[in-house]
């Protein structure tokens, strides 16, 4: 019954949490400034795309395209776009299989793993620390639990991350349809569908960073500066321990901090079929484990 009662107030509170996204207008923004993010990135790599093709097509004495996307046939088969994808992908072993996606679908993925983390880690650092400057946390408090209070939170802004994903690919889909030459939108539609889960399962640890942070202040300012600190200390952790991996002196501990990061396991989720799946559960696990972390201070504050 104790279990039940906590999986309850979890859910409770994670509606509660979306509730207050809409009536605040953050669900609004982060939804409205991640679609415009990703409508402008898209618009910017349908041009690269064409610009690639125009070259593609000199080399092979024809006349250019007028829209990008007429000539992705002869496009997928070209050294310098196969370069392009491989070093969106960061492998090469996979790089047939993923060429088997459509162009959009690749982007899809590639620019879901560079933006999500910055919206997810920002949207959640206000999730806890403006009840704490209010002391509106303590009426919370004494209908629930700490740990409920935490998870409910971390569920609310999960759901609210799926919803801006699930919102960039329609936009994704739009744009792109829309700035190329007419191409197979079913099974672009499709393979959008099976992309967003592995957009969304690699933001869950910057939502995790961004609770984290929201545990650690009672300014939502500061929570947020946090967040965002965090969130590009992982990448600059990940490119020197990358670095590291080559040297013999550091090898050991490049290692450690590499299965620590989760663009670490980025790469993973570019697998066929359901390969990637392993990636996306060390991506949750890792995004519980720093939510702990926050939680070990919160958990002893006074609140």
């Amino acid at each position: 019954m104790a279990l039940w009662a906590s999986l309850r107030d979890v859910l409770h509170i994670a509606g509660f949490e979306l509730l207050r996204a809409l009536r605040t207008w953050q669900a609004v923004a982060l939804v409205a400034v991640y679609g415009l993010a990703t409508a402008w990135s898209t618009y910017i790599f349908v041009n690269v795309l064409g610009a690639i093709e125009n070259e593609v097509a000199r080399n092979l004495g024809l006349v250019p395209a007028e829209h990008p996307g007429a000539m992705l046939d002869r496009l997928v088969t070209s050294a310098s776009f196969r370069d392009l994808v491989e070093g969106m992908i960061g492998s090469a072993s996979i790089l047939d299989d993923v060429l088997s996606w459509p162009v959009l679908a690749i982007f899809y993925l590639w620019i879901g793993i560079g933006l999500l983390p910055l919206f997810a880690a920002s949207s959640s650092a206000d999730a806890l620390a403006g009840d704490v400057y209010s002391r509106a946390v303590r009426f919370q408090l004494l209908r629930t639990g700490r740990a409920e209070l935490v998870a409910g939170r971390f569920v609310g802004q999960a759901v609210l991350s799926i919803l801006a994903v699930s919102v960039s690919a329609v936009v994704l889909f739009g744009v792109g349809t829309w700035a190329m030459a007419p191409q197979e939108d079913l099974a672009l539609a499709l393979a959008l569908v099976s992309i967003t889960p592995r957009v969304w399962f690699f933001g869950l640890p910057f939502i995790g960073m961004g609770l984290a942070a929201s545990q650690l202040t009672v300014s939502s300012a500061w929570a947020r500066v946090l967040a965002l600190g965090a969130v590009a200390g992982t990448w600059i952790a990940y490119g020197v321990a990358r670095w590291a991996s080559s040297t013999d002196r550091y090898a050991v501990l490049s290692d450690v901090v590499l299965q620590a990061v989760p663009q670490a396991w980025a790469a993973g989720l570019w697998q066929p079929g359901i390969g990637w799946l392993p990636s996306a559960l060390v991506c949750s696990c890792l995004a519980v484990v720093i939510v702990l972390g926050g939680f070990l201070v919160f958990s002893r504050r006074n609140l």
